[in-house]
């Protein structure tokens, strides 16, 4: 009998049974039972029944399997091993002792059997440990622990439960003829193994698992892909890699999603070549692991048969400062133009160039530009020359010296400015920060105003001239306004003669509405050697006593100036104040 060693267990070989799709059952022989047995040792399932002398592990395949052994098998297939272990001093049947090694592992499958409404025992009281297991208790147990109502009617389980499986793909209709022909015949040990094995790593638990994927390992293998190029003109294309899994891998394969290859695995590493068709080429990478877990990668590969890379309009001379479009073009073995959506890879040893081929260099001298597309590549010299142009026409406003204007000029300022004939038309000026007095025409740009009294001070503008299609000019310069010093001067309709009547009162005559000056400088009142009855105060002049009075008023600003006649203005009133009772 066959045998395998603990240290080397060389899994690639069950592709038989695990595929990239739903297994494919074989044909239940003395090699698919080894590959099976070593695959479940691998797994945790199985552990053989000792050591040979030379170190190798013996299934002993030919034998028939127990009902220990077989409730072991799917005990562990539950991830329950580690409860065995605790659980092997319990009592479950009456003829299983303690002291057995598998007293922990029927304690546990009865525990399991429980929850699922199984009984594993021959009856309440005896397991049998040691009686071999048919083919058809076999079946029917490994059902029920998957969760499948099976139909024990007396009269056709048999046929029952073997349909059931077959239906369910556990068995093939060939298992169905060949190994269950005598289903009441006991199990061997490779014939069981086959059915375990199909059994739990068939997914019919929920989300699609395994009793393998669902408590035996559920870590996907780790699969890795070297670089790959994105696009290439070459028609094949070598992948690399490595995968790596805690169990072990158990196939791996490449599709493009008609056809299948396999992949061979030598020390963790991979490597396979693919064919390309021209175009997008998409190939899906997927390795599965002994208990079914998968992995998978997509690889994507644009594949150009292009012959070669020209660049079609080189100039021999280019201006300096302007910018060029470079065109390259992939053609085929026949020269004709190949169109595809992935671009040139533009450089260039001077200047600078764009990933769209725009050139532009601003120093003359020899430059060598160079497209480049997968592993074609040209290139093209190009001299850069600076030449010597007119200047183009644009706007211009002629330097304005600062200007000094004073307070009640009139005054009218227009700039200097040169304007292209077909810009005439949409020119225009603006100036910023335009005071309130001073006023722009927008055409000519003149600033014209009659300066106000109260405009003194200096005023920074900025002209800017703006045309269709050219680009604004502007200037800035300083307005300087300088304060003017006007003479107060009395209101004309004031009356120089007042005639009064006294009433026993102060007689007032209010003054300062009557007085002005245009340039806002402030204004006080000073009588010239008035009468002792006559007071001046904060602009009234009042008469204390009756009589005929002449009184002489100045009125003067506070801005002195070198003429101090300039600064006031003086009016003499004739004031007669007739005492009402003197003359009764």
């Amino acid at each position: 009998m066959k045998a395998v060693k603990k240290t080397a267990v060389t899994l690639l070989g069950l592709l038989l049974f695990i595929t990239l799709a739903t297994p494919v059952h074989a044909v239940i022989t003395e090699a698919t039972a080894f590959e099976t047995a070593s695959k479940m040792y691998q797994l945790g399932i199985l552990q053989g029944k000792g050591t040979l002398p030379s170190g190798d592990i013996d299934f002993d395949l030919g034998s028939n399997l127990t009902r220990a052994e077989f409730f072991t098998t799917i005990v562990r297939a539950f991830g329950a091993e580690q409860a065995a272990r605790f659980s092997k001093p319990v009592a479950s049947f009456a003829d299983v002792s303690d002291d057995t090694w598998y007293s922990g592992y029927v304690a546990v499958a009865q525990s399991l059997g429980e929850q699922l409404g199984i009984n594993i025992g021959k009856d309440a009281d005896t397991f049998d440990p040691n009686a071999p297991v048919t083919k058809a208790e076999a079946l029917y147990f490994m059902l029920l622990f998957l969760g499948i109502s099976v139909d024990s009617a007396p009269e056709k389980k048999h046929e029952a439960w073997i349909q059931q499986a077959v239906e369910l793909g556990i068995i093939s209709e060939q298992d169905a003829e060949v190994a269950f022909r005598m289903p009441d015949a006991p199990a061997t040990r490779g014939e069981a193994f086959i059915f375990l094995d199909f059994g739990y790593s068939a997914k019919i638990l929920e989300g699609g698992q395994s009793l393998y994927t669902s408590f035996v390992d559920s870590v996907p293998p780790v699969l890795t892909l070297d670089s790959y190029p994105d696009v290439t003109t070459a028609s094949e294309v070598r992948l690399t890699g490595s995968i790596r899994d805690n169990k072990g891998v158990a196939a791996f394969a490449i599709s493009d999603g008609t056809l299948r290859t396999l992949i061979n695995i030598e020390d963790l590493k991979w490597q396979t070549t693919v064919s390309l068709k021209p175009g997008l080429n998409t190939f899906t990478l997927e390795a599965v692991d002994i208990a079914g877990n998968k992995a998978s990668k997509q690889v994507e590969i644009k594949y150009v048969p292009a012959n070669r890379l020209v660049i079609r309009n080189a100039p021999s001379l280019h201006a300096a400062g302007y910018p060029y479009q470079f065109i390259a073009e992939l053609l085929d073995a026949e020269g004709n133009v190949i169109e595809t959506d992935i671009p040139v890879t533009w450089s260039a040893s001077g200047g600078s160039i764009d990933q769209n081929g725009r050139f532009i260099s601003h120093a003359s001298g020899t430059y060598t530009i160079t497209a480049a597309w997968g592993d074609l590549v040209d290139t093209a010299r190009v001299e850069v020359v600076t030449l010597t142009y007119p200047a183009p026409p644009s706007l211009r406003i002629h330097p304005i010296a600062d200007l000094v204007w004073r307070e009640g000029e009139t005054v009218s300022f227009t700039p200097s400015a040169d304007i292209p004939t077909d810009a005439s038309s949409s020119a225009r000026y603006s100036v910023s920060v335009l005071p309130s007095w001073l006023a722009l025409n927008e055409l000519t740009g003149e600033l014209y105003a009659d300066i106000p009294y109260n405009a003194a001070g200096e005023y920074h503008l900025t002209y800017t001239l703006a045309a269709y299609d050219y680009q604004p000019v502007t200037v800035s310069f300083k307005i300087t306004v300088l304060d003017t010093d006007t003479t107060p001067y009395w209101d004309s309709g004031f009356p120089l003669l007042w005639e009064s009547e006294w009433e026993n009162k102060l007689i007032e005559i209010p003054l300062i509405p009557f007085v002005y000056d245009d340039d806002g400088d402030e204004l006080y009142l000073e009588g010239v050697d008035l009468d002792p009855n006559l007071v001046l105060d904060d602009g009234i002049l009042y008469i204390t006593a009756p009589g005929n009075y002449t009184a002489t008023i100045k009125v003067k600003d506070n801005t002195p100036s070198a003429d101090p006649s300039l600064d006031e203005a003086t009016i003499t009133l004739t004031l007669i104040v007739k005492d009402i009772q003197s003359s009764s």
